[in-house]
């Protein structure tokens, strides 16, 4: 007898898919990731566009033409970075938002928060 009986094997099964998040929320954060991609992407290629003729921030002539990568001329790489950053900033502010709206709910299993101790007065030396 004990914890190999068919009961108990159910329970297990069960406890474990209680733990598990429906599979299908990973296709919708992937197809959120490729979105936020590509409009950073097109975000980038506004603001190259934006900022050469504003001239909201000074870019370098090597900053659009790279000398170590000849085939990301044109602004290419510049606008990868700025596709990249954009991606790291909407995902960011995504999460946070997300944290706002669906805050963690401590449950049984979780520790209690410390206690805070009273201050006691110190003693002055001698």
């Amino acid at each position: 007898m004990g914890r190999d009986t068919f009961r108990y094997r159910q329970l297990d099964k069960e406890r474990e898919m209680r733990g598990q998040i429906n599979p299908i929320w990973r296709g919708v954060g992937c197809l959120i990731i490729a979105g936020f991609s590509v409009g950073g992407y097109f975000f980038a290629g506004w603001f190259v566009r934006a900022n050469a003729t504003n001239g909201w921030i000074n870019l370098p002539y090597e900053a659009y033409n790279p000398d170590f990568a000849p085939f990301l001329g044109d602004g290419l790489l510049l606008r990868l970075i700025i596709a990249f950053l954009f991606l790291l900033l909407s995902y960011g502010l995504l999460s946070f938002i997300y944290a706002l709206l669906f805050p963690i709910k401590p449950t049984e299993v979780d520790a209690s928060p410390p206690r805070r101790r009273p201050n006691r007065p110190r003693r002055r030396k001698s």
